[in-house]
């Protein structure tokens, strides 16, 4: 009777120990598996908010272009500045505009996006 007592005890703490370690293994794929989702939901926040400074970006190219005028023109939007500075410079019979259009978040001062274009107007129109 003793020895069939000391196999039960000996399957009952092979059971515990084989439990144990399920338990730290199924933890630690739970720890892998949070760090990932928090990492994709990070880089989706990024995504997001350079995907938005791309498109302020554009906007303001693309105002630019409908009238362009030398200086530097900023707004403010969804916490984020735009910031076009341009120039002008005499190019034949017209002039040539030139533009960089910079867009930084306001809270961190960090420049999301940055990028540049031209127009040229004739001199008679």
């Amino acid at each position: 009777m003793a020895t069939g007592t000391m196999s039960a005890r000996r399957d009952n703490m092979a059971f515990l120990v084989e439990a144990l370690v399920l338990l730290v293994v199924l933890m630690a794929s739970l720890a892998v598996f949070t760090n990932l989702f928090a990492s994709a939901q990070r880089e989706g926040r990024h995504s997001a908010r350079t995907t938005h400074a791309i498109i302020l970006a554009t906007n303001a190219a693309e105002a630019f272009s409908a009238d362009p005028q030398v200086g530097e023109v900023t707004s403010s939007s969804d916490g984020m500045r735009v910031s076009c500075n341009a120039q002008a410079e005499p190019s034949g019979p017209g002039k040539m505009y030139r533009a960089e259009v910079t867009v930084v978040e306001e809270d961190t001062g960090e420049t999301l996006y940055t990028i540049e274009t031209a127009r040229y107007v004739r001199g008679d129109a």
